[in-house]
């Protein structure tokens, strides 16, 4: 068993109740152990402590606490090793077999999941070491001073003065995340870890913080919240239905006009967004995007079905890829994908297009090849699903069939990228209710959105985009917009996800979650 432990104490010398302090909307120790469980590489993630409150505050957050930690463990002057001997005995009295341990520190709020499974992979090649994270000084520790006894500034290490630089030793510190190592690694251990056999996962800068005082603290949320948001960006594209045709329920000025445009790419660039989204159907949207020049952005595109008179589908696919690349004014997409998919339930369409674009993607001129679909149910029909590069789906507060029919998770392990689309439900869920056509008021789902955004006091733009990006295994987020405003304000809301989203606003009545049921 692959075991992660997190020691959570109550007191703290210099800085009063840090375990459990409020972080970014939660309890410090809920971030690291959120990102061990996200991170699937352990079969139980355990949080020893000798408080009530600490235990509540693990178990809400998905941890298990066999026990509570012995007093005599519970002091000062006990160091983590001593706690980890008590816990990995207890387990092996219980008869449970602990090969795998991950001590993680509970206030590692800004570990990261993929530096965790980057740990495991370093003790498998390493079976009798230490895995321990660490950050590089920034500057050469060589040349610190001291006050020496007649409290005047001295050289530590005179002898090292008149090297350069770049002639100096790299030293580094200890991070204070994770330490993975074998179950018998830690039980044998006679001396401190950093004096063992230790090999170094080193971190930059930005996701190390040593927390001690009040000022560490703020500093780390601040880190945090940056790193979180980086993570979102990057995340994120830019739909361009609305560039082409007049598309949205809540949009009432109709196609985005070259000047608002403009600045929709300008923000993108501030704002560190690189991806646009668009589709051969979107009439001239891909035209619209040349005309600006968007060669320093990635873009995903979609075929058009395939019209009944087409006997030549590799020519046709051929052609239709050009002529996207032409009216882009780019030398490359990121992603071609099937718009229809019913139509790759014929199997002689569905080889032989996808044969044409996978010739295509030899040639270096796309990246990556999908399908977009409507329900995760066609999965079960589709003949060629394991050719995909990418899959996408609608997903968001109400429309969570992606995650509830399995399929989510079965693409994840399969390498499969999943881009969620609809998350506004093309703007229906930042409406109020007073703005909703008369034809959504059998929903009671409706009323009950409503309700819960006003009783969580979050704005409805907030709320939709902290569901989708509390999802890990999404890998991109289509978003429309039609103005450089809006993007800016869903900017703004990009912070970690700390609401809990209730299952009485699920819906799976396609009346309700698919647009193309809608009637005026």
């Amino acid at each position: 068993m692959k075991l992660a432990i997190i020691p959570a104490r109550r007191e703290s010398k210099r800085l009063k109740n840090k375990n459990i302090r409020n972080f970014a909307g939660r309890p410090i120790l809920a971030w690291p152990i959120k990102a061990a469980l996200e991170s699937k590489v352990f079969d139980e993630v355990m949080v020893s402590t000798e408080d009530q409150e600490i235990v509540d505050i693990a178990k809400s957050h998905g941890a298990e606490v066999p026990f509570l930690r012995p007093k005599e463990l519970s002091g000062d002057l006990v160091g983590n090793v001593s706690v980890i001997k008590h816990i990995l005995s207890w387990y092996k009295d219980q008869k449970i077999n602990v090969t795998d341990v991950c001590c993680l520190y509970a206030t590692a709020s800004l570990v990261d999941i993929e530096d965790i499974v980057q740990g495991l992979f370093m003790l498998q090649s390493n079976r009798n070491s230490f895995v321990v994270t660490v950050c590089e000084y920034k500057y050469p520790i060589q040349r610190a001073l001291f006050l020496n006894t007649t409290q005047k500034l001295a050289h530590i290490w005179p002898e090292k003065m008149k090297q350069r630089s770049q002639e100096l030793d790299k030293t580094f510190f200890d991070a204070g995340q994770f330490i993975w190592a074998k179950e018998e690694t830690f039980m044998n251990l006679d001396k401190p870890i950093l004096s063992s056999s230790v090999i170094p996962l080193i971190l930059p800068s930005e996701r190390v913080q040593d927390i001690d005082t009040a000022e560490d603290f703020y500093l780390a949320e601040s880190k945090f919240l940056a790193n979180e948001r980086d993570k979102m960006i990057s995340k994120i594209i830019i739909g361009t239905a609305n560039f082409g045709i007049d598309y949205g329920i809540k949009n009432t000025d109709g196609k985005v006009g070259d000047i608002e445009l403009n600045q929709i790419v300008k923000t993108m660039q501030v704002t560190g967004i690189d991806k646009f989204d668009s589709a051969i159907d979107y009439l001239e949207s891909h035209q619209v995007l040349g005309k600006i020049g968007i060669k320093d952005f990635k873009v995903d595109t979609k075929l058009p079905s395939l019209l009944p008179d087409v006997k030549d589908i590799d020519k046709w696919v051929n052609d239709q890829i050009l002529q996207a690349l032409e009216d882009l004014s780019v030398e490359k997409l990121n992603s071609i994908y099937f718009h229809n998919p019913m139509q790759l339930l014929n199997e002689d369409f569905a080889e032989k297009a996808v044969k044409a674009i996978t010739r295509i993607k030899k040639e270096g001129l796309i990246d990556q090849i999908g399908v977009s679909i409507y329900d995760p149910m066609i999965f079960e029909k589709l003949p060629i699903l394991s050719e995909f590069d990418v899959i996408q789906a609608p997903l968001n507060i109400f429309d969570r069939r992606i995650i509830d029919s399995g399929w989510l998770e079965r693409l994840h392990k399969e390498d499969i990228k999943v881009i969620a689309r609809s998350v506004f439900l093309q703007g229906l869920l930042l409406m109020e209710g007073s703005e909703r056509p008369d034809y959504f008021s059998k929903w009671d789902e409706l009323l009950e959105y409503d309700n819960w955004i006003e009783n969580m006091n979050v704005s409805r733009v907030e709320a939709c985009m902290q569901f989708v990006f509390s999802i890990p295994q999404i890998d991109g987020v289509i978003i429309g917009v039609d103005n450089a405003h809006q993007l800016q304000e869903i900017s703004d809301y990009l912070k970690p996800a700390i609401l809990e989203f209730p299952d009485n606003l699920v819906s799976n009545d396609e009346g309700l979650i698919d647009p193309n049921n809608w009637i005026n």
